[in-house]
């Protein structure tokens, strides 16, 4: 039996539409992905891999609640985007 990683489960969840990390951390302790695991997979897609966003919605309470989707082909790689130190020489 192949082992997931918490990266897999975090996309294979969020492949169904938004989630919020409660509902991700019970999917990852489903699996025996430790809670710290999680978080720090979980910091990696957003932050480093830019493979999830989060997003920020209201609640039928009018409560903010902070979800996370997966990003879209065309936002997460824009053509013919330049970096500032690109083309510098």
């Amino acid at each position: 039996m192949i082992r997931k990683d918490a990266c897999y489960i975090i996309r294979r969840e969020l492949s169904s539409g938004p989630k919020a990390s409660n509902e991700l951390l019970e999917a990852c302790a489903r699996e025996s992905v430790p809670k710290s695991t999680f978080y720090y997979h979980l910091r990696q897609l957003v932050e480093k891999l830019h493979e999830v966003e989060e997003i920020t919605q209201k609640d039928s309470r009018g409560r903010l609640v902070k979800k996370y989707s997966l990003v879209k082909e065309e936002k997460a790689k824009p053509k013919g985007e330049l970096k500032a130190s690109e083309g510098k020489g």
